[in-house]
C-alpha cells in the first residue's frame, strides 16, 4: 500500500512531502544485541515537487540558529490521521545534503522509537562508587563450613533422647515421653567471636511437631546469641554471636509430641570480617536503578518497568514465545532455561562493588556505561535486552529469542508465487562461528571458575576462536577472601545468594556454597563459576550440534544460523516481525536482514539457516 511522507519543523504541524526516489527501509539487528531497528536510508526531495518545504530547508541550511535543530519525519501507510504510522524519525540540517544547482535536498532520518532514549545514552559512563544508591544497598556475607562434633550430648531439660545418629549434619532422634521437652547439644570443635553469624540450614524436618528449635549456647541455659532460640521447619535461620567463646554448643530442642524426629541440617559460619553492609544490590534492582536514577541514565519512563522472567520470574509479556509461556505457566517459580521447576537461582543474584570485601582500597572511582554493563551480562549469562511488546525494558536469555522464531507463525514463501528465491546464492558465513570458545572473569583461581574452553567438533569448517571476556566482574569470591593481599579490589562481584531474615542487625544475603560442575567440590558461589554456567546456560545458539563442555561430550540445544541465502524477494505489504520463521524449499529460516522498497512494498531478505538442522 502506498506510503505517504510528512515533515514537521515544530513537532506540531506536519506537511506532506513527495520524494523523487524510492526510499529503502532496512531492518537489522544492532550488533551484540537482539534489538531489531528499521532505518530509512535516504529521502530525496526536489524544489519542483516540494517548493515551500525546499525553500525552508535551504534557508535553515545556512542559518546558524537552525542548522542543528531537530526536525521530524513521519511515514504512513495511508494518509496521516487515518492511516498507520510506519516510521517515525528525526533529522537535523547538519545530517543532510543540499544541491543548490539542481535544487535537491537529501534527508537522512534517524529512527525515533522506544530504543532511542536508551541508545543515545548507552555509551555514557557513570561512577558506580560515587553513586551509593546503585550498588550499595544490601548486606552480604561470605560463609564457610563450621566444624561440629558428631556425638550428641543429652541436655539437662526434660527427658533425654534415647537414640542418636549424627553423621554429616543428619540427626535421628527418638524419645518416649510425650509430655516433656527433649533437648541435646553438639559441641563445636572451633570457637566463635563476637559479631560472627552462625547459619543453621535445615533441609528436612519430619515430626508431628511443626518445627525444631535451635540456639547457640556457652553452657546449659547460657545463650550467646542476640536472637535467642529460634524455631524452623525447613530453611535457614541465623544467629548473631554476642560474645567470644572457645567451644560453643549447638543446642537442639524437640517439642513433646511423643514421636520420632528426623532433622537434616548443616551449619555454616560467617566471620564478622566477612559480612559487609552496602555490599551489593539485587541484579535487576541495579539495572532499574541504573536506567531510571537521576545519578545515572535518568530515564524515568522505566521506573517499575524493568523486567526479566529469566532472572526474576516476572510475568511474561504479550509477545512471549508460546512454549516458554506454557512452561512458565506450569512452573511460575522455575528457570525456563535450566528447566529447574520450583526455584530459580538467579532470583537473588547480587551485584556489588568488589572493594567492599577489602579492609582498605584505593578504588576512588569505577565508571561503566549501559553498554558496558549489558555486554558483561551478555558474556556471563548469555542474556540480551529489548523493549517487549508491552513497552517494558526486558532482559531475557538467548533461548527466549530462539523460541520467538521457533514458535512464530511462518511466512511460507511457497505461498507467494511471485517470490524470487535465488537458491544458488548460498554461502557459509564462517565469521559467525568458531571451533573454540574461551571464557574469562576479571580474576579467578579455583578450577570451576577458571573453567574450560568449549570445544566443537567442527574443525573442518573453521578453526576460529571466540573470546568471552567478563573483565569487570569476579565471581570466585573464595579466591578473593583467601587472598586479600594479592587479589584485585577493582570491579564488581556477582554472587549467588539466599536471604537470611530475622537477624538482629539487618537481613543478610549469604553467598551460597554449592557443588562445582568440574571438581564436584563444595565451594562458595559455585553457581556462578564458568563450569556451572556453561552446563546450564550455554547450550543455545552454539557453534555446532556437539561440543566438549567441562570435559564431557555435550549436545547443544540450538546452533548459530551461519548458512546464508541472499536474493530472496517477494511482495509483502504488512510489517514483518523479524523473529518470524521463513519457510523456503530448504527448511525453516530466520531473517538476517530485511530491506523494503517503501514505494512497491517488495521485500529483499537475507535468510539464515542452522545447517545442522537441514
Amino acid at each position: 500500500m502506498a506510503k505517504h511522507y510528512y515533515i514537521s519543523f515544530n513537532s506540531v504541524d506536519f506537511t506532506e512531502i513527495f520524494p523523487v526516489n524510492n526510499p529503502i527501509a532496512t531492518y537489522m539487528q544492532m550488533e551484540g544485541t537482539r534489538v531489531w531497528r528499521e532505518e530509512v536510508d535516504e529521502i530525496k526531495l526536489t524544489k519542483t515537487k516540494n517548493s515551500t518545504v525546499y525553500t525552508t530547508l535551504a534557508a535553515y541550511f545556512v542559518d546558524k540558529t537552525k542548522f542543528d535543530d531537530e526536525l521530524e519525519i513521519e511515514i504512513y501507510t495511508g494518509l496521516r490521521g487515518t492511516g498507520t504510522l510506519y516510521f517515525s524519525g528525526v533529522f537535523s540540517i547538519s545530517d543532510s545534503e543540499i544541491d543548490l544547482e539542481y535544487t535537491t535536498f537529501k534527508i537522512k532520518p534517524r529512527l525515533n522509537d522506544n530504543y532511542r532514549t536508551i541508545i543515545e545514552k548507552a555509551d555514557t559512563q557513570y561512577d558506580l562508587i560515587l553513586q551509593s544508591n546503585l550498588l550499595k544497598v544490601s548486606r552480604v556475607g561470605y560463609s564457610q563450613s563450621f566444624s561440629m562434633a558428631t556425638t550428641w550430648v543429652n541436655g539437662a531439660i526434660g527427658t533425654a533422647f534415647t537414640t542418636w545418629n549424627a553423621v554429616g549434619g543428619t540427626i535421628l532422634t527418638s524419645y518416649h515421653a510425650s509430655s516433656t521437652i527433649c533437648e541435646a547439644y553438639l559441641q563445636s570443635t572451633e570457637g566463635v567471636s563476637t559479631g560472627d553469624i552462625i547459619v543453621v540450614d535445615v533441609s528436612a524436618f519430619d515430626s508431628v511437631a511443626s518445627s525444631a528449635t535451635f540456639n547457640i549456647m556457652q553452657a546449659a541455659g547460657l545463650s550467646i546469641t542476640d536472637e535467642g532460640a529460634r524455631s524452623i521447619a525447613t530453611g535457614q535461620i541465623a544467629f548473631t554471636i554476642s560474645e567470644t567463646v572457645g567451644t560453643p554448643r549447638l543446642w537442639f530442642q524437640s517439642n513433646p509430641d511423643g514421636e520420632s524426629s528426623l532433622v537434616t541440617f548443616s551449619i555454616r559460619r560467617i566471620d564478622a570480617d566477612n559480612e559487609h553492609t552496602l555490599a551489593g544490590t539485587l541484579l535487576m534492582t541495579f539495572i532499574e536503578n541504573f536506567l531510571d536514577n537521576v545519578t545515572a541514565m535518568y530515564l524515568t519512563a522505566y521506573t517499575g518497568n524493568v523486567l526479566s522472567t529469566f532472572i526474576d520470574n516476572d510475568a511474561l509479556p504479550s509477545d512471549a514465545p508460546s512454549t516458554i509461556d506454557t512452561w512458565i505457566t506450569a512452573h511460575p517459580n522455575g528457570n525456563y532455561v535450566s528447566l529447574t521447576e520450583n526455584s530459580n537461582e538467579l532470583n537473588t543474584a547480587i551485584l556489588g562493588l568488589l572493594y567492599r570485601w577489602f579492609p582498605t582500597s584505593d578504588q576512588s572511582e569505577f565508571k561503566l556505561s549501559f553498554n558496558d554493563i549489558m555486554g558483561q551480562l551478555r558474556e556471563a549469562l548469555q542474556v540480551y535486552w529489548y523493549i517487549d511488546g508491552d513497552g517494558k525494558f526486558r532482559i531475557e536469555h538467548e533461548k527466549y529469542f530462539v523460541k520467538l522464531v521457533d514458535d512464530s507463525t511462518p511466512i511460507a514463501l511457497t505461498n507467494y508465487p511471485m517470490a524470487e528465491i535465488d537458491a544458488r546464492a548460498l554461502n557459509y558465513d564462517k565469521a559467525r562461528i568458531a571451533s573454540v570458545e574461551q571464557f574469562s572473569w576479571a580474576q579467578a583461581s579455583n578450577q570451576d571458575f577458571v573453567g574450560q574452553n568449549l570445544i566443537y567438533n567442527n574443525f573442518e569448517t573453521t578453526n576460529n576462536t571466540i573470546e568471552h571476556s567478563v573483565n569487570y566482574i569476579t565471581t570466585d569470591i573464595k579466591y578473593v577472601i583467601d587472598n586479600l593481599s594479592d587479589a584485585s579490589s577493582a570491579g564488581m562481584g556477582l554472587y549467588h545468594c539466599q536471604l537470611l531474615t530475622g537477624i538482629t542487625d539487618a537481613d543478610l544475603y549469604e553467598i551460597i556454597i554449592s557443588t562445582g560442575a568440574i571438581t564436584s567440590a563444595a565451594i562458595s558461589n559455585a553457581a556462578f563459576s564458568w563450569a556451572n554456567l556453561h552446563e546450564k546456560y550455554w547450550t543455545w545458539s552454539r557453534m555446532s550440534e556437539n561440543a566438549t563442555m567441562n570435559s564431557v561430550a555435550t549436545s547443544m540445544q540450538s546452533g548459530v544460523r551461519f548458512l546464508l541465502q541472499e536474493g530472496v524477494n517477494f511482495y509483502y505489504a504488512t510489517a514483518i516481525n523479524p523473529f518470524t520463521m521463513i519457510t523456503t524449499t530448504l527448511t525453516g529460516a530466520a531473517p538476517i536482514e530485511i530491506r523494503r522498497n517503501l514505494e512497491t512494498d517488495y521485500i529483499e531478505m537475507i535468510l539464515g539457516y542452522d545447517p545442522y538442522k537441514l
